[in-house]
């Protein structure tokens, strides 16, 4: 199953990214977003 992210969801990973001194997997990223995306963010929708 493909889903898609919102615009909100890549903002809020890209900006994630800038402050953390680490790397992340597709899958890290995915559970990231889940666990720690503010509310209303991380909407995933089926292709």
């Amino acid at each position: 199953m493909v889903q898609k992210y919102s615009e909100e969801d890549i903002v809020f990973l890209e900006e994630c990214l800038k402050q953390e001194p680490r790397t992340y997997n597709s899958v890290q990223l995915a559970q990231k977003l889940e666990s720690e995306a503010p509310k209303g963010a991380a909407s995933l929708t089926p292709n």
